[in-house]
């Protein structure tokens, strides 16, 4: 999987198959941060220093359907939260070869995004049946997503300290460990690919476009529609309160 950053291919993920395992790696890292399986023994995330994480397949085997249910529930406030539709597909394949604005376009490709109670979510779940992403400003180490069919409500995981239940932290390990050696990388390393000056321009024409496109609906009790104008317009708004 790689993204395309000023007409030059920047790899992301590579998969290397060999008589001895399977191997992901990560070449944007410096410290050849690679997951590893392997025919016998656990999975697990290391680099040339250390193994980072670990995918306990005996524990995993001993987890139940009440451990796999800790990782679903609604915010537990009633403040405002935003809903984004997301592509069926989504995924790092469906992305492979894109660049920053044409992810960007992908996805926002529902262009709208609902604003509502969060107690409204079940509702809303209810009678517009699709994948989501809720954007929780009180949660912002949290990732909330809303899957079609799923009657357990959204899966919202804490990514800073993982699952609370043992076994779901084991499911999840690999996952973690590879979030916490991305944030590590350190910022200086990608100078040589920053864009120029006209591509970030192109850049910025392209995503004020989509974000013009995009309506802000609020999503009131009985399924009542509102539309409160353009992500462009919400977004302007910020920056002259915060100027002011």
């Amino acid at each position: 999987m790689s993204l395309t950053v000023a007409g030059r291919k920047v790899p992301f993920m590579k998969l290397k198959s060999t008589p001895y395992g399977q191997y992901l790696i990560f070449p944007m890292t410096t410290d050849g941060l690679v997951y590893s399986v392997h025919p016998t023994g656990n999975p697990h995330l290391h680099n040339k220093y250390e193994r980072l994480a670990e995918l306990d397949l005996e524990a995993l085997k001993q987890t139940t359907a009440e451990d796999f249910g800790t990782l679903f529930g609604y915010p537990n406030h009633n403040g405002d939260v935003q809903v984004l539709p997301i592509p069926n597909m989504l995924g790092t394949g469906m992305l492979d070869g894109m660049d920053i604005p044409s992810v960007f376009s992908k996805v926002f490709e529902a262009r709208v995004l609902y604003r509502m109670r969060a107690r409204r979510l079940p509702e809303f779940f209810q009678a517009k049946p699709g994948n989501y992403v809720i954007i929780d400003a009180r949660s912002d180490n949290r990732v909330i997503m809303q899957f079609k069919g799923n009657p357990l409500g959204p899966l919202n995981l804490d990514l800073t300290n993982g699952p609370s239940n043992a076994k779901m932290r084991n499911l999840f390990s690999i996952n973690l460990g590879i979030l916490k050696a991305l944030e590590n990388i350190p910022e200086g390393q990608f100078k040589d690919l920053e864009p120029d000056e006209f591509t970030i321009s192109q850049w910025g024409a392209v995503i004020q476009t989509v974000l013009r496109q995009i309506q802000i609906v609020r999503w009131n009790k009985g399924g009542k529609e509102r539309s409160l104008g353009s992500l462009a317009d919400a977004s302007g708004n910020d920056e002259q309160v915060s100027r002011s």
